[in-house]
C-alpha cells in the first residue's frame, strides 16, 4: 500500500512505495532513507509522516544517484 505525502497547501504531491517517492503521476523522486528523501542530492524530508519539505542548508549535499524501479500502482 502506498502512502501519500502532501505540499504546504494540503495538495497531494508525492507518494512513498516501500522506500520509494514517486510524483502523483508516477515518476521516480528518490528514495527515503530516515525519513529524508534522496536522488543523488537532497529532494526534502518527509514531515509529521504525510507532508514534504525541503530544507535549504542540506540542498548542497549529494549522495550516490539510485537506480531508477519500474513504476507502481497506487494500492
Amino acid at each position: 500500500m502506498s502512502k501519500w505525502l502532501f505540499n504546504s497547501s494540503g495538495s497531494p504531491i508525492e507518494f512513498v512505495k516501500n522506500d520509494k517517492v514517486f510524483s502523483e503521476r508516477g515518476t521516480f523522486v528518490g528514495r527515503v532513507d530516515n525519513n529524508e528523501v534522496w536522488n543523488g542530492e537532497y529532494i526534502g524530508e518527509i514531515y509529521r509522516d504525510d507532508r514534504i519539505v525541503f530544507k535549504a542548508n542540506k540542498s548542497s549535499s549529494t549522495r550516490t544517484r539510485p537506480s531508477t524501479p519500474s513504476i507502481p500502482s497506487h494500492q
